[in-house]
C-alpha cells in the first residue's frame, strides 16, 4: 500500500471530504482544521514539496486555490484567508506530499496571528539582495 496518505486519498483508499477535483488537482477539507472550511489543495501526482515540483503543476494548484478562495468568500462569508505552504522538515512540513492550506478567516475567529509569534531577525538587506539577484 502507498505510504503517502494524500496519494491514498487520490486513489480513494482513504476517505476525504472532497470539495474540488479535476484531472490534476484535488482539494479536500482538513481533518484537523484551524477554521471552518480549512482546505488542503494537492496535485494528484506525488511531489514531496515545492523543491521537486514542476512549474506547470504548481500553476495548476495555485489556480485551484484561487478558485476556491473566491468560492469560499461568496459561500462562507470569509473576510480574510491565510494561504499556507510548508516545505521540508526545516520548514515544518509534516506530510511529504506537496499541499497548500486554505485557512478561511473572519474578524472574530480567535486565531492567533502566527506571524506575531515569530521573532524578527536583524539582517543586511543589501547583502541578501545581492546574493539572491539573478547573475
Amino acid at each position: 500500500m502507498d505510504p503517502c496518505v494524500f496519494c491514498r486519498i487520490v486513489q480513494r483508499v482513504e476517505p476525504a471530504f472532497t470539495v474540488y477535483e479535476d484531472k490534476h488537482v484535488m482539494a479536500f477539507l482538513d481533518n484537523n482544521p484551524f477554521s471552518v472550511g480549512h482546505t488542503l489543495v494537492i496535485p494528484k501526482r506525488h511531489f514531496i514539496n515545492m523543491f521537486d515540483m514542476d512549474e506547470d503543476t504548481l500553476c495548476e494548484v495555485i489556480a485551484v486555490v484561487h478558485t476556491l478562495v473566491k468560492r469560499y468568500e461568496k459561500k462562507m462569508g470569509m473576510s480574510g484567508v491565510d494561504i499556507l505552504n510548508l516545505n521540508g522538515s526545516d520548514g515544518q512540513q509534516t506530510v511529504y506530499h506537496f499541499h497548500m492550506h486554505i485557512i478561511p478567516r473572519t474578524k472574530d475567529d480567535h486565531l492567533v496571528p502566527w506571524i506575531e509569534t515569530i521573532p524578527r531577525v536583524k539582517v543586511d538587506l543589501r547583502s541578501v539582495q545581492t546574493r539572491l539577484k539573478e547573475d
